[in-house]
């Protein structure tokens, strides 16, 4: 019974398969290219952060002042999203005989997740800054 499932199924299978790859290599991908654009948007605020810190900011002041914009962002994006990744689910399941339910919980742990690794990005690329003397910062000449 399993063969035939598996040579009824072979082009569906090959299918999961290759977007498996695609999700693994585009995620790699994404996720790098933000710790490039974190990286450099904190190079170009340094004398911001110095300042803000000589003024009298906390780490997480200025680790917050880091975040938030790629938070609203990753929101933005993820409500545009969530309705077309919910309609091409949804259109896909239907050709399938024994179905799974979405459930809400399908919807939220991906978002979730983009969340923590983006802060885990943000949090790692800005802490060093974060943490240096403020006359360092604010006496280089970038």
């Amino acid at each position: 019974v399993y063969q035939t499932y598996l040579d009824n199924n072979q082009k569906i299978i090959n299918l999961s398969n290759l977007l498996k790859l695609y999700s693994t290599i585009s995620l790699s991908l994404t996720f790098l290219g933000l710790l490039g654009i974190v990286l450099y948007s904190v190079k170009q605020k340094t004398r911001e952060i110095g300042i803000r810190k000589v003024n009298g900011a906390n780490i997480w002041q200025i680790l917050l002042l880091l975040v938030k914009p790629y938070f609203v962002q990753v929101l933005l994006a993820y409500l545009i999203a969530m309705p077309v990744t919910l309609y091409l689910l949804i259109n896909w399941l239907e050709q399938f005989v024994y179905r799974i339910d979405i459930t809400l919980s399908n919807l939220i742990i991906p978002f979730v997740a983009v969340l923590f690794v983006t802060f885990t990005i943000i949090v790692l690329g800005g802490w060093k800054i974060a943490n240096t003397n403020p006359v360092e910062i604010l006496k280089r000449n970038e």
